[in-house]
């Protein structure tokens, strides 16, 4: 026949191992799981940053700023050309004020 005192023995020991254990293992993963409050701060840290990445610009939007861009900058080059001809020019017209003044004021000179 079956012998009830270590079957129950037995029985009693696995539940109180068990226990134990389940005790120890709960200790040693203390502070392993994050809070409802972490969690909740971690949500809404990457909600702000998927709603950054939402607003900034996509890949076809800094084409068409890179496209716009060099057009720009060439634009930049032709002006640039444009305000060292006019740069030019306007010395030109200087050294030639100077010496109409120039002549003007010693002619004035010899006159008198």
């Amino acid at each position: 026949m079956i012998d009830l005192g270590t079957i129950g023995g037995a029985v009693t020991t696995v539940v109180f191992g068990g226990g134990a254990a389940l005790a120890v293992i709960r200790l040693n993963m203390r502070g392993a799981f994050a809070t409802v409050a972490a969690l909740r701060q971690l949500t809404e840290r990457v909600d702000t940053m998927e709603q950054q990445l939402a607003s900034a610009p996509k890949h076809v939007d800094l084409a068409q700023m890179t496209t716009r861009l060099g057009v720009v900058e060439r634009g930049v080059g032709v002006m640039e050309a444009t305000l060292n001809g006019v740069r030019d020019s306007v010395r030109r017209v200087e050294h030639m004020t100077d010496l109409l003044l120039k002549h003007q004021i010693d002619g004035e000179a010899r006159d008198r």
